[in-house]
């Protein structure tokens, strides 16, 4: 958690100028038939490259599959608990702390509490006494699946999607909630919790967008998910999430996309305040060419969703992503996916 908010209070000097965070901006109408040509020349990939990638995941885990692992993750002491109204009996100490999370109103980073904010779950939602445990809490406020997939995520990934937990959010709809799931279990197990503390991954306040911002802006690394997204194919609203979560990666590897390993293979150049392409780098789509992080961003992302096109297209890069980022693994075919990835990609 230090290492992550660090690298924000860097970047934001306090004040998280959200500027300086990296971004996808969509530069398309989707009203014009030529659209989809610029679009496919701006990102790394295609929807059925994304979507045909080895080791994808298409299935989203089973409700067996996602209770399986919250089980696994909370086998510490139980105890008596009351937060923010709603009682809890002899329940796990893991889950108290997601709920706590969960439902604890908070900024738009997840840091300093909001009291005006915070809702008031027992006289809204008559949890208790029917609902003494956490599960059965957050079923009464988002309903099972909803619910399940909300703990599933915070304990293995790291990041709370709950609209009540930070300013300015909105509630995912099921099936953006389907592919937020679907692009984290893309995410190689050795980077995982990616997330840590209390790492927001939210839906900003729908029809509106940070005053910082492009209207046309899609994400960015915080994490957070703008009105522009839920027009994007959901192969490439996958896309996306998975392209933030590399930011993310880049933060977990120190800073990797501005490591002058990276800076010098790829040929930036920083001049004042902007960055500029020497010429000898390589780069993956036009978004890469953006500066050093947007580039280290889709290289990851072409890495996992169209390795075979990236390793001829730019060969040194790939080897540089292969051996940093993905510790070998390789997706060029289901064959070369790890056995684990495999386990993933089984409904294919």
């Amino acid at each position: 958690m230090k290492k992550f908010i660090m690298a924000f209070l860097v970047w934001g000097q306090l004040s998280y100028a959200l500027d300086e965070t990296p971004l996808i901006q969509c530069d398309h109408d989707h009203s014009r038939p030529s659209t989809i040509d610029k679009l496919l020349q701006w990102f790394s990939s295609e929807d059925d490259e994304i979507m045909n990638a080895p080791c994808k995941s298409k299935i989203l885990p089973t409700e067996y599959e996602m209770m399986d692992f919250i089980d696994s993750k909370t086998k510490g002491s139980v105890k008596n608990s009351k937060i923010h109204g709603v009682k809890f009996v002899k329940e796990k100490s893991e889950l108290l702390d997601a709920y706590r999370d969960i439902v604890t109103a908070k900024d738009s980073y997840g840091i300093a509490e909001n009291k005006e904010n915070q809702r008031k779950l027992q006289s809204e939602y008559e949890i208790n006494p029917e609902c003494q445990k956490v599960l059965c809490s957050l079923e009464k406020v988002w309903g099972r699946e909803y619910a399940i997939k909300m703990l599933y995520i915070k304990l293995k990934y790291g990041f709370n999607v709950s609209e009540f937990a930070f300013d300015n959010a909105s509630r995912f709809k099921l099936d953006e909630l389907n592919d937020v799931l679907l692009a984290l279990e893309d995410i190689p197990s050795h980077f995982l919790p990616l997330g840590s503390g209390n790492r927001p991954l939210i839906h900003f306040e729908r029809g509106k967008n940070l005053g910082t911002y492009k209207e046309k802006t899609l994400a960015n690394a915080v994490v957070m998910i703008f009105d522009y997204w839920d027009l994007e194919s959901r192969p490439k609203r996958q896309y996306t999430i998975f392209h933030e979560m590399a930011h993310n990666i880049s933060s977990h590897l120190d800073q990797m996309d501005r490591s002058p390993e990276w800076l010098d293979l790829s040929g930036w150049i920083k001049k004042g305040d902007n960055w500029e392409r020497s010429g000898s780098g390589c780069f993956v789509s036009d978004y890469s060419k953006v500066n050093p992080w947007e580039d280290f961003a889709e290289s990851v992302s072409k890495y996992r969703y169209n390795g075979k096109a990236f390793k001829s297209q730019c060969p040194r890069k790939y080897e540089f992503i292969k051996k940093k980022v993905f510790k070998n693994i390789e997706y060029l075919s289901n064959e070369s996916c790890s056995t684990e990835l495999k386990e993933n990609a089984k409904h294919l």
